[in-house]
């Protein structure tokens, strides 16, 4: 193993007992360290663990007035860890990097601070915005030094947005910043854009809803006239059908009554009856008479000519013949002439008497009970015309009663309908003379419940987006994130800390490395010394040096895979030792409380990739140490977990881990990650499968840092 085998030998474990000792129960947490992991959550080691060690409670009345200020202390003051958090996990990041990835999930769950290494400001610039499009449930705070980057933040956050989740990103502006960005999408997404938007939305809705209560009062009182007409129809057939009904009794009783129209007229019928009466009788007598003098006239003429006939027909005797008597004169065929005209005129008058007869019989008959019925015919029709012209109105009514119900108006109540609705009216009204006078605040209040505010610190007390309370602070911001945090002073930072609860700082901010000190030695730091001072790091690398966790690390020329966080203190009297059979490999140990050594760290050379490292700690330590990247998921031909977002990076390296077994790791340095966990189905089942990943995969954190290295990727 080591020098220290031979020469110091310790009560170590073996290898086999240690993995069984040391392997975490399901849900544990892989990427923690065991000095900041409950008791019993820690990754399996091959050697002696650092003790676990108790956190402070925390107040009971919860925040304090300077949480952050606190926070830095506790740092400066202890070697205690911050509790660890858990991951957030998200589909969401498909246009990252997977460093790119890793970084923004957890920096979305920590609860407290953390810090971002990025090394180019374009990689920062889509880290920011993917930790802001998952932090959408609250409200976030982005602050640049550069403009131009929080142009590209907001334009970034609004192209990359689901069109079914739009992100409600604010662009705020210092005093000497033009409104007119040279991104148009941005311009109308600055503070200035959003007011003038809202106050010429604000007027058209005043404007819209004075117009909507108008029309809802005058839709009822349309609505109370119409109803009413139509009550007054349906009273109007009613009293007709009650007419028509009992129209026989009102004739009959017109009729009956005197000076009546109905009576008039019967009187007028009986009046003219009697006179034709009278003028009938008359010519009756006179015909009479006349035919009594025709009749004898005709008889006289039957006579006559029978008389004639007779003369006609004797013969003369011979005296007559010789003497020369005389023949009547009157020629028989002239009296029966006259006969047939005599007889002709008598029948005439026979025609006409009875023609006067039957006239006299006509004009007797009694047409009071005609004329009733005539005009109970009439007035019948004239009723029937008027409800048939009464119904088609009616109908008509009814149709645009309906239409307006139809319109969310209530015909049940109209009284109360009116009434709301005429208060409804005179308030809109009110508003929209107010609207100008209450622009200002209601505008401040419905920018600051935007979910995303970019900006760059000279916004803060010149742009109306932070609203400020009675008191005149700031609505605090559940998130402040901080771009190019190398800039930022320790000052700096506690006074925007203010500002929220939960803090990022993300920029070019490396941790502080350490000198490598001699073997076995203490040794001293080697400082950096800039026109004979020491070049102290900057605010967020030595904050970034408390917060940083990670399992793997950079130093020097070193490859280093923490088993164990060290103190400032243990650091110092850290002692280092090649393996005998690999004296490329450095073990690193500290000593506990107790006095025992306790391996720490495993360096490696700084070619060696984090694939060869973790193949050398799972075969020598029985360490498993998964990565993954983004969501994972079954896949659906093989007993397998993927990572697609792992995926991205080109280099793939498998690595046999326990029997039936492997990993794929993508991705070389600081930036490789498990893509892929697969499972010989003759040793495995998918139960037993799940079982091992849940003791393995990380859930939780407790390192408050991550680098995203460089990385060339397609794309944004």
């Amino acid at each position: 193993m080591s020098n220290r085998d031979n020469s110091n030998p310790v009560n170590h474990p073996s290898r086999s007992e240690q993995a069984r000792t040391a392997a975490p129960s399901a849900g544990s947490n892989m990427n923690a360290h065991p000095e900041s992991a409950p008791q019993g959550d820690g990754p399996p080691m091959s050697l002696m663990l650092a003790p676990a060690i108790q956190y402070r409670s925390h107040n009971s009345s919860g925040r304090v007035a300077d949480p952050a200020r606190e926070l830095l202390a506790h740092l400066s003051a202890t070697a205690e860890p911050l509790p660890p958090f858990t991951i957030v996990d998200s589909h969401l990041l498909n246009e990252h990097t997977p460093a790119e990835v890793v970084a923004i999930m957890r920096a979305a769950g920590c609860p407290d601070l953390f810090v971002v290494h990025v090394a180019d400001h374009t990689s920062g610039e889509r880290v920011i915005a993917g930790i802001s499009r998952l932090l959408l449930s609250g409200r976030t705070l982005v602050l640049s030094p550069n403009p131009a980057t929080a142009d590209r933040i907001v334009e970034r956050l609004i192209q990359t947005a689901p069109d079914d989740n739009p992100v409600q990103v604010i662009r705020t502006l210092a005093e000497e910043e033009n409104p007119v960005r040279p991104s148009q999408i941005v311009s109308k997404r600055t503070s200035v854009a959003l007011l003038s938007h809202y106050e010429s939305q604000s007027r058209h809705e005043a404007t819209t809803a004075v117009a909507t209560a108008d029309d809802r009062v005058s839709a009822l009182e349309r609505l109370c006239e119409l109803t009413e007409q139509a009550a007054r129809l349906d009273a109007e057939i009613a009293e007709l059908r009650a007419s028509c009904d009992g129209l026989e009794s009102i004739v009959a009783a017109e009729a009956a009554t005197e000076a009546s129209p109905l009576a008039n007229t019967i009187a007028e019928r009986c009046k003219i009856r009697e006179n034709a009466t009278v003028v009938i009788d008359a010519e009756v007598v006179a015909l009479t008479r006349s035919r009594e003098i025709a009749a004898e006239q005709l008889a006289t003429l039957r006579q006559q000519h029978a008389s004639v006939i007779a003369e006609s027909a004797k013969k003369p005797g011979l005296f007559g013949r010789l003497f020369g008597a005389s023949k009547t004169t009157t020629e028989p065929t002239e009296i029966e002439s006259r006969v047939l005209t005599a007889e002709a005129e008598l029948q005439a008058i026979d025609a006409r008497l009875g023609e006067l007869q039957a006239a006299r019989t006509s004009v007797q008959i009694d047409e009071t009970e005609t004329i009733i019925r005539a005009e109970i015919a009439a007035r019948t029709a004239r009723m029937e015309d008027r409800m048939t012209a009464i119904h088609a109105t009616r109908d008509q009514i009814r149709a645009a009663i309906e239409t307006l119900s139809a319109n969310d108006l209530n015909a049940s109540n109209l009284a109360e309908a009116r009434r709301v609705a005429t208060h409804q009216l005179v308030t809109a009204r009110e508003c929209a003379a107010e609207v100008d006078r209450c622009m200002c605040n209601a505008a401040r209040q419905s920018l600051a419940s935007a979910s995303i505010i970019v900006g760059t610190p000279g916004s803060l007390h010149n742009d109306p987006v932070f609203d400020r309370d009675q008191s005149g602070n700031f609505v605090p911001f559940d998130v402040l994130i901080l771009d190019r945090a190398e800039e930022v002073t320790e000052s700096d930072f506690l006074r925007l800390a203010a500002l929220a609860s939960r803090w990022i700082l993300v920029g070019e901010v490396p941790p502080v490395n350490e000198a490598r000190p001699h073997w076995n030695a203490n040794g001293s730091a080697q400082h950096q010394y800039r026109n004979g001072r020491v070049h102290e790091p900057c605010f967020a690398a030595r904050v970034a040096r408390e917060l940083n966790r990670e399992p793997w690390v950079l130093n020097a020329d070193w490859l280093v895979c923490r088993l164990a966080h060290a103190s400032v203190d243990q650091r110092s009297a850290m002692t280092r030792e090649p393996l005998v059979d690999r004296p490329e490999v450095e073990l690193r140990f500290i000593t506990d409380d107790a006095g025992e050594p306790v391996l720490a760290e495993v360096a490696f050379p700084a070619g060696t990739t984090v694939a060869a490292a973790k193949a050398f700690l799972f075969a020598e330590l029985g360490d498993v140490r998964l990565q993954p990247c983004g969501t994972g998921s079954w896949c659906d031909n093989e007993l397998a977990v993927c990572w697609p977002q792992a995926e991205a990076s080109s280099a793939a390296v498998w690595i046999d881990l326990d029997p039936g077994v492997r990993e794929k790791v993508v991705g070389d340095g600081l930036a490789a990650f498990t893509a892929a966990v697969t499972f010989d189905t003759a040793m495995w089942d998918k139960e037993t499968a799940a079982a091992w990943l849940a003791q393995r995969l990380p859930t939780h954190s407790s390192s408050r840092y991550a680098a995203v290295p460089h990385a060339a990727r397609p794309g944004l």
